[in-house]
């Protein structure tokens, strides 16, 4: 199961089927009318996944890779309102993974520039770096999310590895350990 404001990859199809070779399945999750997510629709795209994430708001966002910027998109229908993160703001360029973090605020890979931006999770104003360009090895970030705890893992294409950073708070977007090794388990370009 899932929950709005998440991406989900999966290694087998809702339905049991699976597994997937190579490819990457993203769920699109909806809240029913009792209040539970669940998955709206399935989009199968190439090796990245859909680069999207729900937002506190209800409305989707989506990484807009090729023009630099972060598109939303109402909830209810999927009407485009607009960019939300604008081309090129706070250096993004070419937009992968996104998630909104525990304090509220977009967090979104730059793939270009080996880092993570964050912005205001209302208005899109960028607000700062908050993993700085190549921190802890990181090359190429590719997708991101939090834990719990509220510790940032980011998949890195060119680190080939999981590293995971301090979340919002004191010593915020610092490395804390490659949680999955570079090549471990014949990960390859996560």
């Amino acid at each position: 199961s899932g929950r709005p404001g998440g991406t989900g990859r999966l290694s087998s199809l809702p339905d049991g089927r699976g597994p997937l070779a190579g490819l990457s399945v993203s769920l699109v999750w909806a809240v029913n009318r009792d209040g539970f997510a669940v998955p709206s629709a399935t989009v199968e795209v190439g090796p990245v996944g859909l680069p999207a994430a729900w937002g506190p708001d209800g409305n989707l966002y989506v990484s807009s890779h090729e023009n630099h910027s972060v598109q939303k998109y109402w909830g209810v229908n999927g009407a485009h309102l607009g960019s939300f993160v604008t081309p090129l703001s706070g250096s993004l360029t070419e937009p992968t993974g996104l998630a909104f973090g525990p304090d509220g605020n977009l967090y979104v890979c730059s793939e270009d520039n080996s880092k993570v931006l964050r912005y205001h999770g209302s208005t899109g104003q960028f607000l700062g770096t908050f993993v700085a360009p190549f921190a802890g090895g990181l090359v190429e970030p590719t997708d991101l999310a939090f834990d719990t705890d509220g510790y940032l893992y980011v998949t890195g294409e060119g680190s080939w590895s999981v590293k995971k950073y301090m979340g919002p708070g004191p010593s915020q977007g610092a490395f804390l350990e490659n949680f999955v090794p570079a090549s471990s388990g014949l990960l390859n370009g996560p």
